[in-house]
């Protein structure tokens, strides 16, 4: 496997990497106490069928393709086909790096090339001297969030009415570097 800039993505190259979303048997059910002198937020893990398909569209591609030609995105290349991708974009504002966009092909998922995408982009933002690297997944997306947690990130914010969808929430995960 070889990781290198990424330069573009298309529809086709999406396409080619088979299912852009997930599927798990367990998701976070966020609950949130509040009293008149406190507040709280808990995660539990519950057990819950829920599938996600990603649409992307042609305007979603375009502006993936806004942020690629900014030159802090990385592909992953087996054999010389590219198999999977991570997007992100340098926020001077806070001097992060934020993953816009992290896709592995179906056929090329568990074979550590997402590990290698982050790692790609971690090394990247600290050689421009990025304070910290963040992300946003669902809380219905299991999978992920513990991919991410793997790799380092913790939780680090949520938004409760960023998705249209009554059981789905922003979960804001970060590591620093």
């Amino acid at each position: 496997m070889e990781i290198r800039k990424l330069e573009e993505i298309s529809s086709a190259s999406l396409e080619a990497f088979g299912n852009n979303g997930y599927n798990t048997d367990i998701i976070f059910q966020l609950s949130y106490v509040t009293s008149p002198d406190h507040f709280g937020f808990e995660f539990k893990e519950t057990k819950r069928s829920y599938y996600k398909n990603q649409l992307t569209d042609t305007e979603d591609i375009n502006d993936l393709n806004e942020l690629i030609r900014k030159g802090h995105s990385f592909a992953a290349y087996w054999e010389n086909e590219m198999v999977g991708w991570i997007i992100c974009s340098i926020r001077e504002w806070n001097n992060s790096c934020y993953i816009e966009n992290i896709l592995v092909s179906v056929k090329f998922r568990g074979k550590k090339i997402g590990k290698a995408l982050i790692g790609a982009a971690r090394e990247y933002a600290r050689k421009v001297g990025c304070r910290l690297i963040e992300l946003e997944t669902q809380n219905t997306n299991y999978p992920a969030i513990q991919f991410y947690l793997k790799q380092g990130f913790v939780i680090s914010g949520l938004n409760l009415k960023l998705y249209n969808k009554i059981d789905e929430c922003a979960i804001y995960m970060s590591q620093d570097l």
